[in-house]
This record gives C-alpha cells, structure tokens and sequence, in this order.
C-alpha cells in the first residue's frame, strides 16, 4: 500500500507530530487517518507527548518489507515554489507584512483558511514571472488571503477587481487600496452562488481562486472565472488540494477544464500553506475527531495545496449543470472528502 509505505518510512526518521506526518503524506485525509489508525491497532506505531513513533514491531515489519527512511529532495530555499522573495524589494515586503498584521481573522462558516504572508507573495512573485500580471486585468474570486493587495503592490496592472462574499475583507481591502493610493482597484461583496455581474463578465485576462473542493462548489467557483474571461489566450490560477479532493476529483476536475477550453501549464504541488488555527477538537473539523488517538489542535502549518496554472487555447465556455439552485451550505461546502469543513 503506497501510503502505509509512505507513511512509515516518514515516521522512520524519527519521532513525528501527528500534523507535520498529515502535512509529509499529503493524501486524502480520509485516508490517511484509516491506514494510520490500522498501524496504530497493529501496534506498530505508537503516540507519546504528541509524536507518532516507531515501535520494535514496526521496525521489524519494515524491514521484512524492505521500506527505508524517507529522503526529501525538494529544494530547502524555495519548498518547490520556484521563486525568491529576496527578488521583491523590501519595502514592499515590509508594507505588505504591516498589511497582513492587521486582517480581519478567518472564519469557519465561510470555509476560509488564509495561506501565509510569504506564500501570497511568492503566488504574486509566480504570477509575474509568469506575465500574468504586467498590463493585465486580473479578478480575484473570493481573498482572505489578501493576495491581491500583494499583486497591486508589485503594481504595473492594468486592472484589479476582488469580489468576496465575506464584507468585513471587502472593507479591509477597500480601505487598503484607499491607503495605499491603488489606482484601478476596486472590491465588491459577492457570493458565487449568485450569477456574475455583467459588468464583470468577459473583463478580465486572468483569475485567481482558491475554490471549495466539493464537486458543485469547485465546478460553480471555476464557472464564474470562466464567465470573467475576454475568451482565448487568457489564464486562470487556482488551489487544489491532495488532502480533501480525492484523485477522482483531480480526474474529473481536469477533464471539465480540458472540455472548458483550457490547457493545464503548471502544477505545482505543496504550493501553498496555510494558518488553520481555527481547528478545534469537538467543533466538527474530522481531522482531529477521527484520529485513531486524541492528537492536540495543531501549532504547527501542515495545511497545503497545489498551485493549478490553466491557459485558454479557445474562448473558454462554462460547464453545464451546476447552475441550478443550491438547497443549503452544506451541498456547496461539504461532502465525504470535508474533513477540515465545520459547517
């Protein structure tokens, strides 16, 4: 089993948090807490102060399966992101971590989980290299994470609009643009569930989302960026986690945007990382409740997601069939895979 061997030949290095193990594994939560609750029952990993170990059993059934400790060969400067905040001048790095200090915090009924100051840097750092901000028009769907602040001030846009459902970020950011003299930037509150304004429609050359990761919701969020597009030779960015979008999903999510009109240009894996202190024991979040031992709430970032670039060889058409109306939140935010979703 590819995750039992992944799993242990992490915890073969040594003493491992329950959280930094999840973060290591990246698979479906779902998954990865039933095969380690079946190494936990078969005792051969224990849990102390915290850390998942290796027992005598364990290390002899590892070596009857010839599985070794674990070597990481990703980069240590950049975590795979393939940029330098080094490049970025400093005092738009020091402008934009004084911005983030004061953000409203996230909330649990909106789903939201914010990455870290570094990482919407490093996402703005991408989007350039890439071209995909320099005289273009960029919309971005839903921003707790404030990542568009960090675009506007790299500055050289040509237009940046962000519409979130939650008013107390569209506030902040208004205020922001406001303080900072951002000229061509303006915030609406928005629900995707709605229909897209027509004076955003076909407006804009890229958009950025972090969508939800339930079949309907990820389809609905990935409709209204389409519907935002000029058409061809446009670019869309987006999240997408291994964590609570089973491979299925990844399937069937890049076979829509293939029939979309969309190429997939870059993945990136690990991507992103983010704050979820939020996460409680006995507030819903399955994470921590279907533990195969009681685990405390994490300190640590283990969150993360994959970076999706896609590019629109046609002009871009929306999918069918999920335009119909949502009876509740919990079809849109929540499905079996939902294991950090308390709604």
């Amino acid at each position: 089993m590819i995750i039992e061997d992944r799993i242990l030949s992490l915890i073969l290095n040594g003493p491992i948090s329950y959280w930094n193990l999840l973060n290591s594994t990246n698979v479906l939560i779902r998954d990865f807490i039933s095969v380690l609750g079946d190494l936990y029952r078969k005792k051969y990993i224990e849990y102390k102060n915290g850390f998942v170990s290796m027992t005598k059993m364990g290390k002899e059934y590892c070596l009857k399966k010839g599985i070794e400790p674990f070597v990481d060969h990703k980069c240590n400067y950049c975590k795979g992101r393939t940029v330098d905040l080094n490049s970025l001048p400093k005092d738009i790095l020091d402008r934009y971590y004084k911005i983030q200090s004061n953000r409203p915090q996230s909330l649990s009924r909106f789903d939201q989980g914010f990455v870290t100051p570094d990482i919407s840097l490093a996402r703005c750092c991408y989007f350039s290299e890439k071209k995909d901000i320099g005289n273009c028009s960029i919309i971005f769907i839903g921003d707790d994470d404030l990542t568009s602040i960090a675009a506007a001030l790299l500055g050289n846009y040509e237009q940046i609009t962000v519409v979130d459902i939650d008013s107390r970020f569209i506030e902040f950011i208004r205020k922001t643009a406001k303080e900072e003299n951002f000229s061509n930037f303006d915030a609406h509150v928005y629900d995707v569930r709605e229909e897209l304004p027509s004076f955003l429609k076909e407006s804009f050359d890229v958009f950025f989302m972090d969508p939800v990761e339930t079949i309907l919701g990820f389809t609905l969020f990935l409709n209204r960026g389409i519907q935002s597009l000029k058409g061809k030779n446009c670019v869309g960015y987006f999240g997408l986690t291994y964590m609570e979008a089973s491979l299925k999903k990844w399937y069937l999510f890049e076979k829509k945007l293939l029939e979309a009109g969309f190429i997939i240009t870059d993945i990136l894996e690990g991507f992103n990382l983010y704050d979820l202190s939020r996460i409680q024991k006995g507030k819903g979040y399955k994470v921590v409740d279907s533990a195969p031992f009681s685990v405390d709430c994490s300190k640590e970032l283990w969150y993360n997601s994959s970076l999706f670039r896609i590019y629109s060889v046609d002009k871009p058409r929306v999918i069918d069939g999920v335009f119909e109306e949502i009876k509740g939140e919990e079809d849109f935010y929540l499905d079996e895979d939902g294991y950090v979703v308390s709604i």
